[in-house]
This record gives structure tokens, sequence and C-alpha cells, in this order.
């Protein structure tokens, strides 16, 4: 089925965008579709740290101001993939199929990553608290299996992971 117009981040726009109000436009459209792909607290989770290590690894991360900073434990090499959850997050795919692909073949990777960056920001910025509570959430469990494990290298280090959020 071929469709009229530009598509991206499964919305419709007459043509692609050629001013940055239409890209500012675009980027607000395709955030608004990130929550609908995190079905559960481990999709979001896993979003965000996956995502992350994706967003500091781009030339442009400076450029964005990010509503916070996470621990190189946290998310660094970390996939969903490769953990025990076993298969790509819903919503990192989303983002690479339906917006990356896209982006880079009308634009640049450059201007792609750009404004997934931002996407990324917006969001994490209007689900900070949420975030925060799932980060606990998990470095709590992380630091109890390490303990568990006699790994107190890395219980210390999601320690400080859990005194950065609030916790004892």
């Amino acid at each position: 089925m071929e469709i009229d117009g530009f598509m991206v981040g499964g919305v419709l726009f007459e043509r692609p965008p050629t001013s940055e109000k239409e890209i500012n436009h675009l980027l607000a459209k395709v955030a608004n579709k990130i929550g609908e792909n995190l079905g559960t607290d481990e999709d979001l989770y896993w979003f965000i740290i996956e995502q992350y290590d994706l967003f500091v690894s781009y030339e442009s991360a400076s450029q964005i101001n990010f509503p916070f900073s996470m621990y190189d434990i946290e998310y660094k090499g970390r996939r969903s993939e490769t953990s025990y959850v076993r298969k790509k997050n819903p919503c990192i795919e989303f983002l690479d199929t339906q917006y990356m692909e896209i982006m880079t073949a009308q634009y640049s990777k450059k201007q792609a990553e750009y404004g997934r960056g931002l996407m990324f920001a917006l969001f994490c910025s209007a689900h900070e608290k949420e975030i925060n509570k799932l980060r606990m959430r998990y470095a709590i469990h992380y630091h109890n299996n390490c303990v568990l494990n006699s790994s107190f290298n890395f219980a210390e280090e999601w320690n400080e992971v859990i005194s950065s959020l609030g916790g004892d």
C-alpha cells in the first residue's frame, strides 16, 4: 500500500519537514508515540538504560539539556536482548525502524540522532519521577544480587546509584 505523504514514527505528514519549526512539530508528535511502545515497567526501564547508552554516544548529546545523569553501571553496554529479557526493547526497535531509518534517509544520521536525543530528553523530563523510582527499584535489586553473590565492588557501585536517588 502506497502512502500519500511522509510517514515517520507512525505519524503521517503531508511532506518532509523543511523548517526548524516543522521538524520540532514532527519531533513532538513522534515523542508522544514513545509511551505507546512501552507496555510494562520492565520495557520502560530497559528503554531508558539502552537509549541513554545510545544518547551519550551521539555527537550532539552535549547540545541537549538532559534532565538527569546515570552511572555507567546502570547503562553502559546493556541491552535487553542479551539480558534475562532476551528480546529487543519495543521502543528502541520502534525508534530504530520507524524514526532513525526514515530520518537518516531523508536528512542525515547526525540530524536523526539529534532529533532522537531531543525526543528522549523530552520524554525523560516528562516522566523523570517515574523513571527515578524504577532506577531505584532496579538498583536495589541489582545491589542485593551482588551482595548475595559476594560481588562487593559491584554492590558498592549500585549503592552509589541508590544514594544518588535518595536511598540509604
